[in-house]
Order: structure tokens, then C-alpha cells, then sequence
């Protein structure tokens, strides 16, 4: 069975606590994990229910951040759910013909409409209709934001029909699955801003008790691969900038980079349940991400990680909006190896957060109360090792100085006359 997930803070607490941890592992069907499995997983075959969910109702929120694979776990979910909007392409994937999950992707027509007939707007997809309800609840300007869904409905109005859109299919005892990568906004704004909006879509929008939610935030390592998609989702013209002055010119904040600041923000604005997934463990485990959400995070059953019915059927995961750009910075490796150090230095400062604390109760007391899971921790792991031995110099204490850094360490060694890969 594979070892799947364990409660957060009781993982930050024994990792600082022993040494061991770090150098002994042991292989669970020839994927080395460093914690042995509390939970069996379905997707080995055996029709259990998880420990403690049961058959309740319950609300799961994607909460990107972007470029770790969320394009296609939002379009997988979205055609795998019962439909609730009826959609028709002849370039994106239409749902399947009959849900392979007992759960839905709520679908407002009137914002679905609007969107699909903007010209300002990008290919539309169910899988994207949450987009504006972040927009909206970061007080969207219409100067902005000059869609024609802005223009006919004010933000407080947009913020309603998508209260009262999840509050339908709850009310009718589904199951809801939805999601959007700009919840990252959260970390695209000041502070006190992105706080209020998690607020505002806990209080005002999301329904159920909090015990019922979980938000699923997936981190990504190496950064510097990360930092790099990031760069190619602005890179899309032969006539935009290369890397070099792209990062030391650009006034992109990274926020999509800070995943453990995410988390730090739902633990303290929010009591939902935290889903923390790390993308490298995941998939060296032979998970595809949508595969993963479907069966260990949703709870379906699931056969050789895959949904029993996509599985019967041989049906793949879609992949979406993987850039088949080769483009590659025009800076040495060894500043890319320095610049993974800087970001790698930033998310050090989040778990000595957390395991400050987790120092104010007992173990006995993190177990019962811990609204995390850890899931597949094998990028985390390696980040942790790194951060015991790390040079303080590469440390931040916010975003804006892990930023001046990383300019900094491109400066320092410029820019290639021929591209090279990292």
C-alpha cells in the first residue's frame, strides 16, 4: 500500500526532532517514502472508506498555484463530474459522456455565457469559470477588467451567483469539486489584501461547515523549474523578453512560487482542511496529478491510481496548457543553481513559521487538532535537508527581498550569448 498522506504539523515536529528521519527511508512497491502509511489507499484496490470522512458531504477547492499542473487537473475534474452546464468544442476536450465521479462541477450559465462570447477573453472552458469569482472578490475595476461580465454585473452581483450557485448544488446534497489557480491573487497582493479575500470566500461564498472543505494547494520543486514556467507563461512571442531580462526587469511579484505562503494564509484566515501536495513525490510515485485528486483526495474508487471507471474504459488524463516552448534562459547554470538556492532560502522561513508554531502543543494535542495533510513530501523532504545546511545569505524575509536576490545573482553572472539549458 502506498504511504500517502500525514498531518502536517505532526511532520514538521518529528522532522526537527530526529535526524533520523531524514536518513532512513524504506521502499513501499519501489517508491521510497520517509514515513510509513497510517492510511490504506484506495487506489490499491481495497474499498475502504478514509479514516475519519466517512460519508460526508463535502466541498474540495483547487487552489493552484499556477503552473503546477492546474489546467489539467480543472479540465479532468470538470469532465469527469456529473455536468451541470452543457458545453461544445472542437478545440478543448467536451465532457465525457457519463460522470466517472459521484461529483460536481458547478457551472453558472449566466457567467459561462458572457464569458464564452467575450472577445477579451481567453479560450473559455467550463474548467476556467472560477477565474471571475476571484476577480470579483479582489474588487475587480471595470477600467481593468473591461469583460462583458464586468460591465453588466457589479462585483458584489458576481459574488452571488456563484454564493448562489455552490449553495444549489449543496443544498441538494452534492459533492462539490472546483477550483481556479488565481487564488494565488492571495499572494499577488498586499498582504492585508489577500487575507481579506480568503476571508470573503470562506464567509461569504464557499457553503458547508469549515470541517466540510478542502482546499488543495500543490507545491513544486525544483523552484527554479518552477520560476522558469512562470517565465514562459509571459514568453510567448518570438519578440518578448529572454530570461535574463525578463527576471531582472519584470515586475511579476512570483507570488504563484510561494505555495507554502498559501498554506500559512488558509491555516491562519480560515478552519478549512488543508490539502498540501507535493507535485515531485507525486509523480515520481507513477500518480498523474488529476488521477491523484480523484481517488485520494475526493475518495473515489480507484484501481492502479485511476478512477474505476476511466479505467475499465482506458480513458486518459487530459493534459492542458503544457507549452512545448523550448525557449531556455540565456543565463549560466551556475546562476540558475544560485537562483533555485534564493527561492529554496524563502520557503525555509515558512517552515521555521510552522514549526514555531507547532511548538506550543503536544504531539498527543497536534494529532487531534491538525487541519493539514502532507502528501507525498518526497520535494519537501529534500527542502527541508537543504534548509538545515543553507547559508544564511540566501534566507528571505519576504518576497520583495527574495526577489532584489534573485536580480542580484543574475547580475552577477549575466547573461549567455547563446541559450543554454538548465
Amino acid at each position: 500500500m502506498y504511504q500517502k498522506a500525514v498531518p502536517i504539523a505532526s511532520f514538521f515536529a518529528f522532522i526537527f526532532l530526529s535526524v533520523q528521519l531524514i536518513t532512513s527511508s524504506r521502499t513501499i512497491q519501489n517508491v521510497e517514502y520517509l514515513i510509513s502509511s497510517k492510511t490504506p489507499s484506495r487506489s490499491s484496490g481495497l474499498q475502504l472508506q478514509r479514516e475519519g470522512r466517512g460519508q460526508q458531504q463535502r466541498i474540495v477547492i483547487l487552489a493552484g498555484p499556477h503552473k503546477t499542473g492546474t489546467s489539467s487537473m480543472q479540465t479532468n475534474l470538470w469532465r469527469w463530474s456529473l455536468p451541470t452546464f452543457n458545453f461544445t468544442s472542437t478545440k478543448y476536450p467536451a465532457p465525457l459522456e457519463r460522470n466517472v465521479i459521484d461529483w460536481v462541477w458547478p457551472v453558472s450559465p449566466e457567467i459561462a455565457e458572457l464569458e464564452m462570447a467575450d472577445t477579451l477573453v481567453w479560450d473559455w472552458t467550463p474548467a476556467k469559470v472560477y477565474y471571475p469569482l476571484i476577480e470579483a472578490l479582489r474588487n475587480a475595476n471595470r477600467k481593468t477588467q473591461p469583460r462583458s461580465l464586468f460591465m453588466r454585473y457589479s462585483n458584489a452581483d458576481i459574488v452571488k451567483l456563484y454564493r448562489n450557485l455552490l449553495r444549489k448544488y449543496w443544498e441538494r446534497g452534492d459533492n462539490i469539486v472546483f477550483g481556479t489557480e488565481a487564488i494565488d491573487t492571495i499572494m499577488r497582493i498586499p498582504k492585508h489584501e489577500g487575507q481579506a479575500l480568503v476571508k470573503r470566500l470562506a464567509k461569504e461564498v464557499v457553503p458547508g461547515r469549515d470541517s466540510e472543505v478542502t482546499v488543495v494547494v500543490v507545491y513544486r520543486i525544483p523552484k527554479i523549474k518552477h520560476l522558469i514556467s512562470v517565465w514562459h507563461q509571459q514568453n510567448t512571442k518570438p519578440t518578448d523578453p529572454e530570461f535574463y531580462e525578463w527576471i531582472t526587469t519584470t515586475e511579476n511579484k512570483l507570488g504563484p512560487l510561494d505555495s507554502l505562503g498559501m498554506i500559512n494564509i488558509f491555516l491562519h484566515h480560515t478552519n478549512w482542511n488543508i490539502a498540501l501536495v507535493d507535485l515531485e513525490g507525486l509523480t515520481g510515485a507513477g500518480w498523474d496529478p488529476s488521477n491523484f485528486i480523484a481517488c485520494e483526495v475526493l475518495d473515489e474508487l480507484c484501481v492502479d491510481k485511476k478512477p474505476l471507471e476511466l479505467h475499465n474504459a482506458h480513458i486518459a488524463p487530459v493534459i492542458a496548457n503544457v507549452r512545448s516552448d523550448k525557449n531556455v534562459p540565456n543565463v549560466p547554470d551556475v546562476a540558475l543553481e544560485e537562483i533555485d538556492r534564493v527561492l529554496l532560502g524563502h520557503d525555509c522561513k515558512y517552515i521555521k513559521t510552522l514549526e514555531k508554531w507547532i511548538e506550543t502543543e503536544s504531539e498527543t494535542e497536534i494529532e487531534a487538532t491538525s487541519r493539514v495533510e502532507l502528501h507525498y513530501p518526497k520535494g519537501i523532504y529534500e527542502m527541508m535537508k537543504q534548509c538545515k545546511s543553507m547559508e544564511e545569505k540566501y534566507y528571505s524575509k519576504n518576497r520583495s527581498q527574495m526577489k532584489k536576490k534573485i536580480v542580484a545573482v543574475a547580475k552577477k553572472y549575466g547573461k549567455t550569448k547563446t541559450k543554454l539549458s538548465p
